[in-house]
């Protein structure tokens, strides 16, 4: 048995070889023959070798949600920078222009998060807790803008004393929502 084993090994070897020695001549196409033979013979063949596995899905998963998380840490930055001039503000025109930044950021926020909780949804369900974290905190951010928003306005309208008075509150639910975020991770 063991002869019949090394026989069959030695000659698929001596096969290959000859295969091999032949491309080198240019005299015949033998080895590109061979090559034909392994390739899929019916589009139902290649289909099912071109679909990403699960594993694959996975991985675009995680790093899509890495992605739209990373741009919606860009975002916080942004509103951060902005958060630190708002106790500077005196004038309505000041916090006319600052109110334009910030409802940009605000909606810019929104969109993110909308794109994110949408990657979330079509997670696999052991990465929906993990995810939901990050939602949970990208949504807090932008609730607490959006309650905010009201006091842009007010102030844009002459009272700017309600505008001060908010600023603390936003600084708090805004701490909140910073809070979760770094408690939320991409596995």
């Amino acid at each position: 048995m063991k002869f019949v084993k090394r026989l069959l090994v030695i000659t698929a070897a001596c096969a290959m070889i000859l295969s091999l020695a032949s491309c080198g001549n240019g005299d015949s196409n033998k080895a590109t023959d061979t090559m034909k033979q392994t390739e899929p013979t019916s589009a139902s063949d290649s289909a099912v070798t071109n679909e990403p596995s699960a594993s694959d899905e996975i991985g675009n998963n995680v790093d899509d949600v890495k992605k739209q998380a990373e741009a919606i840490e860009e975002s916080r930055e942004s509103l951060r920078a902005l958060i630190g001039k708002a106790s500077t503000l005196s004038s309505e025109e000041d916090i006319a222009a600052w109110g334009k930044e910030f409802s940009d950021i605000k909606n810019d926020l929104e969109e993110k998060t909308k794109t994110l909780s949408d990657t979330i949804a079509n997670a696999p369900e052991e990465y929906q807790e993990s995810y939901g974290k990050i939602s949970d905190a990208a949504t807090a951010a932008y609730d607490a803008m959006a309650g905010f928003e009201s006091a842009v306005t007010s102030a844009v309208s002459g009272d700017v004393s309600e505008f001060k008075s908010k600023v603390s509150d936003f600084l708090g639910k805004m701490g909140d929502a910073d809070k979760l975020w770094d408690n939320a991770e991409v596995r």
